[in-house]
């Protein structure tokens, strides 16, 4: 900057930091003189100064020109309410689990506390003190002394009766009842009541509910859905005309249900089925309005074709219930005890009918009847009621319907499984159409030709077509996989003893793993090269090849001890040494060592800002990341559809996947072993989710994906990622719910009430019995992150922390609903 450029102002925040400091100062807010005494005798030190700030003191360590000192100190408890800091230069002092955004360097610092001293707080506030002016100790000690007046006697008191003549009541007057019962006899006696929309929409409404009650009357009995709707249609259009005619309706209702929730929980299960009305989580959408508060009278058995069919009791889609909405939430409750108790005791069709006919969810009772063996049945229910054809095709092979499933594989691009279904009936060039359709598809959508090549080897049993594929992911360097490619071509061709071919291949790696980096790479190469030539096909060139690998990692070894100089780094490139000789690792380490003595003449100061070299990693700009520190990758989604892996150390950059919209979230494991992904298209509402796995050769390969349908939602759907790294789940937010996704198949696990949401009383996990504070009143905002949380025991369910909307969080419990919503000083962002 010449000295006539204007200063650049930046304002100055705050970011949270993964790791606590040690405290080196404690601001009080408030102020209190015994707090700060009390820090002095303890974590602050007795050498310690204090110092008045806005609103508060600042107890720091003493001593020193230019400001407090700095001697850190452990985060042992401190007083009541003490905020601890830590230092960043002499007088400026900053929270210990925060760091300064945008970072200053050390003389910015200084000129920034030259003249005086900051305290840099959450939310934009800084405080500011004179360095040079401690309050003197024995102030703190010194008090304001009392302005009181001088003593004197106290009065005398009254005489005491010689004799008691007369004890009287005075009552204060009535004036309060006097006034209620001059206005009338009628105040406070009215009842709550609906608006009263006037006597000419009273007998309009009265006629409509009637001809309503008869039209579904006679809909019910005579089995005409249509007509049975129509009457409950005009019910409800009665009703909202005049809303006092409910007035009776309503009550009815809820004693009806209070007398079925009785039944329940005396045991008396088969009578309570037979008379328990639809109160699932799909009622609301496109039902109509009950018309009465009589209780239907079905068979509560299982029937697929009433589940297919979906009627209701007595014809018609399933009637909503407006009375007792409290007594319909414990209803659901039992439902679903019902249905679990079904389960257990292997009545797995009365399960399923409970899920379909009065839950209305009918992946539950599909999972009910696959475990019961009824896959066929399952397969309908979730073809035609869920559209879900790759799961309805898997159900349809474990019933033996194979074509069915051969059909649905096919027309949902599975062709994977079709090849493993048509190997299993012995169609084996049909299998190895499938199996070939599925390496195609694998390379146009992920261009991993790893994966195929291994598909076609393993699963079609073709090496030879196998070789195509590791031949174009090699060509395909640096793309994702090539040194898994190269690796797999190195393996045919010693088992080929094409000697000339594998010299040629080594070249070409050579060339790809001279520059600094991709040592994970080199490593497993010139390994396996070297255990390679130990096969009896390539004995002539044995020596050779193993040259040509020690060679390499030599190479290797040169860049890794002149950068990062370490005795580990032996063992990083050789392995676990088994396929060289002792003496040549103890060689390697010895020169290693060497390199690392310090030189008698002082290395050059490293320069203060660090040289950037610019890489290209995707096309188009990025839409979202996520970071693992522990694995040292990134994972990198881009508004162009692209799913990137990052290696931070190196900079190298893999494609993991495609899709053509972009990428809305990613969720990634904290070990790295695993991603999901998020593709939502904002315009159609489409989402597609998918689960990307680490492979044990490094690379990665989509383990699980779908697609979901548009639907109208509330807000941006995004993933919530595990907190710890037990956690083998992600939570999915689509606009209106939080659904738990378990495994690299991301296969529905369960589902987080919010509120008022909507679907909130679908969860699969049945509510506890003990009271817990009710769900979180009035309406809830969409979220804007959310994160995993770790179960409380061994056979409960994960836990979600849901940040937003601004300044609060909520904590959701699948078997609990929302526990509480907390204000927080910060506004969470998405990741």
């Amino acid at each position: 900057m010449s000295p006539s450029s204007p200063p650049i102002r930046l304002p100055l925040s705050l970011r949270r930091r993964s790791e606590p400091a040690p405290a080196e100062a404690f601001l009080l807010p408030g102020g209190g003189a015994a707090a700060a005494l009390a820090l002095l005798g303890g974590p602050a030190g007795e050498d310690a100064l204090v110092f008045e700030v806005a609103g508060g003191l600042l107890v720091a360590g003493g001593g020193g020109e230019g400001g407090p000192s700095a001697r850190p100190r452990p985060n042992s408890p401190a007083a009541p309410g003490a905020i601890r800091l830590r230092r960043l230069g002499a007088s400026l002092f900053l929270p210990v689990d925060a760091d300064l955004v945008p970072a200053l360097l050390p003389d910015e610092v200084e000129g920034l506390t030259r003249d005086r001293g900051l305290v840099v707080l959450p939310g934009g506030s800084v405080l500011m003190f004179d360095p040079s002016r401690p309050l003197p100790i024995p102030l703190l000690l010194a008090s304001d002394p009392l302005d009181a007046p001088p003593w004197e006697a106290p009065p005398p008191g009254p005489s005491r009766a010689d004799r008691l003549v007369e004890v009287t009541l005075e009552r204060p007057g009535d004036v309060a009842d006097d006034g209620l019962d001059a206005a009338g006899d009628d105040i406070g006696t009215e009842e709550p009541r609906p608006r009263d929309t006037g006597a000419p929409r009273r007998l309009v409404g009265g006629a409509q509910l009637g001809i309503g009650r008869g039209m579904m009357w006679l809909g019910q009995k005579l089995g005409m859905k249509g007509l049975a709707s129509f009457g409950a249609g005009w019910i409800g259009s009665a009703l909202s005309m005049a809303p006092r005619l409910g007035e009776a309706l309503l009550g009815k209702q809820e004693g009806a249900l209070r007398d079925l929730l009785r039944e329940f929980r005396e045991g008396d299960i088969d009578r309570a089925l037979r008379r328990a009305p639809p109160l699932g989580k799909g009622i609301e959408r496109g039902a109509a309005t009950a018309g009465t508060a009589d209780l239907p009278d079905r068979d509560p058995t299982y029937s697929l074709p009433e589940i297919l069919g979906s009627s209701a009791a007595g014809g018609g889609r399933a009637a909503y219930w407006l009375g007792g909405l409290d007594v319909q939430q414990e209803l659901i409750r039992e439902y679903h005890k019902a249905a679990q108790a079904a389960a257990r005791r292997g009545d797995y069709r009365r399960a399923a009918f409970i899920y379909a006919r009065l839950l209305e969810d009918y992946r539950l009772a599909a999972n009910a009847l696959l475990r019961g063996g009824l896959a066929r049945d399952a397969a309908l229910i979730l073809l035609e009621k869920l559209d879900d054809r790759p799961a309805a095709a898997r159900a349809f092979e474990a019933a033996g319907e194979f074509d069915r499933a051969l059909e649905l594989y096919r027309a949902v691009g599975d062709f994977e499984r079709a090849g493993d279904l048509l190997g299993r009936l012995g169609e084996h060039d049909l299998a190895l159409d499938a199996y070939t359709a599925a390496a195609d598809r694998i390379v146009d959508r992920e261009r991993d030709h790893l994966r195929a090549g291994e598909l076609l080897r393993s699963r079609a049993g073709r090496p030879d077509l196998a070789v195509r594929y590791f031949e174009a992911g090699w060509a395909d360097r640096p793309g994702p996989g090539a040194i898994g490619c190269a690796l797999e071509l190195a393996r045919s061709l010693a088992d080929e003893g094409d000697a000339d071919r594998l010299r040629a291949l080594v070249v070409e790696a050579d060339a790809l793993l001279a520059p600094p980096g991709l040592e994970p790479d080199a490593s497993r190469f010139y390994n396996e090269l070297a255990r390679l030539a130990d096969r009896p096909a390539l004995a002539p060139c044995r020596d050779e090849l193993r040259d040509l690998a020690l060679l390499g990692l030599a190479g290797k070894l040169r860049q890794l001890a002149a950068s990062r100089p370490s005795p580990g780094i032996v063992s990083t490139l050789f392995g676990s040494a088994q396929g060289w000789a002792a003496e040549l690792i103890r060689d390697a380490e010895y020169a290693v060592r060497v390199s690392c003595r310090p030189s008698s003449s002082p290395a050059p100061a490293p320069p203060r800002i660090a040289e950037l070299r610019p890489c290209r990693v995707a096309d188009g700009p990025l839409a979202t990341a996520a970071v693992v520190p522990a694995a040292g990758v990134a994972f990198l989604g881009t508004w162009a559809g692209d799913v990137v892996l990052l290696e931070l150390a190196t900079g190298r950059s893999t494609r993991l996947g495609r899709y053509d919209m972009p990428v809305a979230s990613l969720a990634a494991h904290p070990s790295g072993r695993a991603v999901a992904v998020l593709w939502h298209n904002a315009d159609s509402g489409r989402t597609v989710l998918a689960a990307y796995s680490r492979r044990p050769d490094g690379s990665f390969q989509m383990t699980e994906g779908r697609s979901e349908t548009a639907r109208a939602t509330e807000g941006r759907p995004f993933l919530a990622p595990p907190s710890s790294d037990t956690l083998d789940a992600v939570s999915y937010w689509d606009g209106r719910r939080h659904t738990l996704l378990r495994g690299p198949s991301l296969s529905p696990w369960a589902e987080f009430p919010r509120g008022d949401a909507p679907d909130s009383e679908g969860s699969d996990v049945t509510p506890g019995d003990d009271d817990f504070d009710d769900p979180i009143p009035g309406p809830s905002p969409p979220p804007k992150a959310a994160l995993l949380l770790p179960p409380a025991g061994p056979e409960s369910l994960p836990n979600l922390l849901e940040l937003g909307p601004d300044s609060s969080w909520a904590w959701l419990a699948p078997d609990l609903g929302p526990v509480d919503r907390i204000p927080i000083p910060w506004t969470p962002v998405p990741p």
